[in-house]
């Protein structure tokens, strides 16, 4: 069964190979062909001469970089619809929305094997599973091709709220492409985090024996030194899982500070090209008829500064309203078990 499995995930990364070298739009496939030989080569070789558990490791590290190649690959077509010359249509990206997917669900199985097969496990890395959330490169490798995705919706809807919004997103410069990668980015660590949430708290009402934070303390407890009382035992624990809680905060708060200022960086770089396009009207003898055309053609970038800020202000209002909900969500399943743990003390 598992050999079947390393069997089928190597096929995807490399039919990813192939997607990577078909949306980058190379003319020659010879060095696809080496690299796939290469890579399958390898592979094979992997399977027949290591362990078990190497292969899960070899596989692992595989698949989370041909989820950055193929995230990376799609970073020009994000140039592509900022310089309005976007050329590609929805369906062409189905291929490497498939195997975008594809990677990513083996990625997060192997993962789940990988744990299930650990004979040893230390209470830190049970809370930090549920706390630390997913990784952060790897939410950022599936923010890329989301964002990109979201842009193409945008631009291939002929009329609606969806086309003014990609007159906003994809004609204001890089900004609003910036501040929505970093949005999204945030986003599927809100939404990894609340994933994992939801199991343990529904695992700790059901089953609170097979509840990974109070397996957590009970091998903490187990491992602590025979003077430690058990009010220091809990104290270790309840401080353990409230600062690992907070930690996680760290780089979402950032990312609600950095999208306005980027927004703001938006209009003073707007403001800043239409004096300047002022400044070069005025400095020419035109006649009247050729500057109000031209007038208007100045005083343009002014909509780079009000959409920029637009932008940036609506997504940091929604990415601090879900950060505060799940906080709020969070803290109650930690004094749930707080409460448990202390009378399980």
């Amino acid at each position: 069964m598992a050999r079947w499995f390393y069997a089928l995930n190597t096929l995807l990364v490399l039919v990813s190979c192939w997607v990577v070298v078909d949306l980058l739009d190379v003319s020659s496939y010879i060095a696809a062909m080496l690299t796939s030989a290469l890579l399958l080569g390898t592979s094979l070789v992997l399977f027949y001469r290591l362990p078990s558990a190497d292969i899960h490791q070899y596989l692992i590290k595989l698949n989370l970089v041909m989820i950055g190649i193929l995230s990376l690959s799609s970073l020009p077509l994000v140039l592509q619809i900022i310089q309005n010359k976007q050329h590609w249509q929805l369906v062409q990206l189905i291929p490497f929305i498939l195997c975008l997917c594809g990677l990513y669900f083996s990625y997060a199985f192997l993962g789940v094997l990988h744990q299930v097969k650990q004979q040893t496990v230390e209470p830190y890395e049970l809370i930090n599973r549920i706390f630390s959330g997913s990784s952060v490169i790897l939410a950022l490798f599936l923010a890329i091709p989301a964002t990109v995705f979201l842009l193409m919706v945008m631009i291939n809807a002929e009329a609606g709220w969806l086309s003014i919004l990609a007159v906003k997103f994809s004609e204001r410069g890089i900004i609003p492409p910036l501040t929505l990668l970093i949005f999204i980015w945030s986003l599927i660590m809100f939404a990894h985090k609340f994933c994992t949430l939801i199991i343990e708290k529904n695992t700790f009402i059901k089953t609170p024996s097979e509840s990974a934070l109070l397996r957590a303390f009970a091998l903490l407890k187990s491992q602590s030194p025979g003077y430690a009382s058990t009010n220091d035992q809990v104290a270790i624990f309840t401080d353990l899982i409230w600062k690992t809680s907070i930690d996680f905060y760290t780089l979402p708060r950032f990312i609600s500070w950095a999208i306005p200022v980027l927004g703001f960086i938006g209009t003073v770089l707007g403001i800043s090209l239409a004096s300047q396009g002022i400044l070069e009207m005025l400095s020419e003898s035109q006649q009247t008829e050729n500057m109000i055309q031209h007038l208007g053609l100045a005083i343009s970038p002014l909509g780079i500064a009000f959409d920029t800020t637009l932008i940036a202000l609506s997504l940091s209002v929604g990415l601090v309203l879900l950060q505060t909900a799940l906080q709020h969500y969070e803290q109650n399943l930690l004094l749930a078990i707080e409460r448990e743990v202390r009378q399980y003390a």
